[in-house]
């Protein structure tokens, strides 16, 4: 009972226990090595179970499919994350090798090395040349190459196995999760004569930049042009300085640098607004028209966006988010509405999201960006509004993001120590200065880009409006890294740990959501309704 309690948000929905089953396929999959045809063979035999019991014993029919639904995920997972064979084009032995191809995106320099993404065309054996595919983890020391020309690269292929720092981390997976097959070590390079295929939105994002620079005011230098755009577009794509990047993270505000679900809906909002200037009409009026042709223009305006901006389980899984939104919306608008009622459900919305992602990458679960960035989201919509009714007396300019930040951080606490060892001690206070001005400098820096691209001269003037609260905020990520105290190193690698903290924090806060609902009346919402949060 207790069980079913916990997991009582989850088990109303049919795409939340969906998307557990597949997690678990997908984790039985990728942690023991059976064949991809082990799995897909023992999948119908549980489907024929299921068939022949689902109108006898219930439990056993549920129990069947479940089965039947783990092992096509673990199969599937098997099959999409096996090494390529020699006989296939994206194949490099682990030695020394000679390719010829092209970057696919500008190379991340952190220190004297750099990486990039390598798009190989051919490969030499033997002294002769091959057609070859695929794409690798391209990195080395010295000048990285430019982006829009063929390389021919000598150099040493990895192992995909090996671990990187910090300790445990999976080449494997971190590939696996990309689209990449190995990572390649470079020891000469020599570009050609013959000019690669630009993609255009690395050129198109490369122009974005160049001129948000040129429209920065003079005296202040490049650094600020770069911490709008990667607040705007994402830190990958226009990486920061180390030391800057480094005051980020101990301070507890690197995700606000990342490209999520704050960027994306302000983006969609962009194109509502109008609708909140309209007086609001009617079922049989134009106006519900209007709204299905303002969504219909801003789905290919969002792609845009996403072909700009870092891609990542994060944007990834805002996308898809706001698309199954959309979707609910068009539903809601359409004549289906007068029999039923379609309202978006977090939780549905998140678990359909987090279902594509594992279905395209299956590797990708064991990242941790999408570990991060779905608990995150999990934690804002379980955790939260418990603390906000908690804080109801309290000003929302300081309950609002107070209580984002820890049920964000109490959800995704395990997940850092797990991977990185470290837990922010001042991310709710950082969190409490800094969330008022990165939502100030969302809108004006996506105005100041816009603006930079077609009038310079009034990007630089919104440009003045943003170069207070970009000082600001920098003023914010250096003070809560300068103290020594700022981080806890706890480090574990116990699964038994991880659960252990999640009982302990399930126990505290149901707790306080009886001690909550006992003082306002009316907090139970019917189930079928909304999610009953704990």
């Amino acid at each position: 009972m207790q069980l079913a309690a916990l997991l009582s948000p989850l088990l109303r929905r049919p795409c939340c226990c969906l998307a557990l089953l597949w997690t678990a396929g997908v984790i039985l999959g990728l942690q023991y090595a059976v064949p991809p045809l082990a799995w897909f063979a023992v999948f119908p035999l549980f489907l024929l179970s299921w068939l022949l019991t689902r109108t006898r014993a219930e439990l056993v029919a549920r129990l069947a499919l479940s089965c039947a639904v783990v092992a096509l995920a673990a199969g599937w997972a098997a099959w999409r994350t096996q090494p390529p064979s020699p006989l296939s084009t994206a194949f490099l032995p682990t030695a020394t090798v000679i390719v010829q191809g092209y970057p696919l995106t500008p190379a991340i320099v952190t220190g004297r090395q750099w990486h990039t993404t390598f798009r190989l065309r051919a490969r030499c054996t033997n002294g002769v040349w091959y057609a070859a595919g695929g794409d690798v983890y391209l990195q080395g020391d010295g000048r990285p190459p430019a982006l829009g020309q063929y390389q021919r690269v000598l150099g040493w292929v990895s192992p995909a196995e090996g671990a990187g720092n910090p300790v445990d981390f999976s080449w494997r997976s971190y590939l696996a999760a990309r689209g990449l097959t190995y990572r390649l070590r470079v020891r000469e390079m020599q570009g050609l004569t013959a000019d690669a295929p630009v993609p255009w939105a690395s050129g198109l994002r490369a122009y974005c930049s160049a001129r948000l620079a040129a429209t920065m005011p003079g005296s202040y230098g490049a650094l600020h042009a770069q911490v709008l755009e990667s607040l705007v577009l994402g830190i990958y794509g226009s990486p920061l300085p180390d030391e800057l990047t480094e005051d980020f993270r101990r301070a507890g505000i690197l995700h606000l640098m990342v490209v999520s679900g704050s960027q994306v809906v302000l983006f969609g909002l962009l194109f509502l607004l109008p609708l909140r200037l309209l007086p609001s009409g009617h079922a049989r009026t134009s106006y519900p028209r209007l709204r299905r042709a303002l969504l219909l223009l801003s789905l290919p305006l969002l792609c845009l966006y996403m072909a700009l901006a870092d891609s990542g389980p994060s944007l990834n899984r805002a996308v898809w988010m706001v698309l199954f939104t959309a979707l609910a919306l068009w539903l809601a608008l359409s004549r289906l509405a007068e029999q039923r009622s379609f309202r978006p459900d977090p939780l549905t919305l998140l678990a359909a999201a987090g279902l594509i992602l594992l279905i395209a990458q299956p590797a990708a679960l064991f990242s941790p960006g999408l570990q991060l960035s779905f608990a995150a989201v999990f934690g804002l919509w379980t955790i939260t509004p418990i603390l906000l009714r908690l804080w109801a007396h309290w000003p929302a300019c300081v309950s609002l993001p107070l209580a984002a930040t820890l049920g964000a951080q109490w959800m995704t606490n395990p997940i850092l120590v797990w991977h990185f060892g470290v837990i922010s001690l001042l991310a709710p206070l950082t969190n409490l200065l800094a969330a008022p001005l990165v939502a100030l400098l969302l809108p004006l820096g996506l105005l100041a880009v816009c603006c930079a691209i077609t009038v310079p001269w009034l990007a630089i003037g919104v440009n003045y409006l943003n170069l207070p609260l970009l000082q600001a905020l920098l003023w914010v990520s250096e003070m809560g890294a300068k103290y020594s105290w700022s981080q806890l190193t706890l480090y574990t690698r116990s699964p038994w740990a991880v659960l252990l903290y999640y009982a302990i924090l399930w126990l505290l806060l149901r707790r306080l959501a009886i001690w909550v609902n006992s003082r306002t009346p009316g907090w139970n919402i019917p189930a079928g309704r909304e999610p009953r949060l704990w």
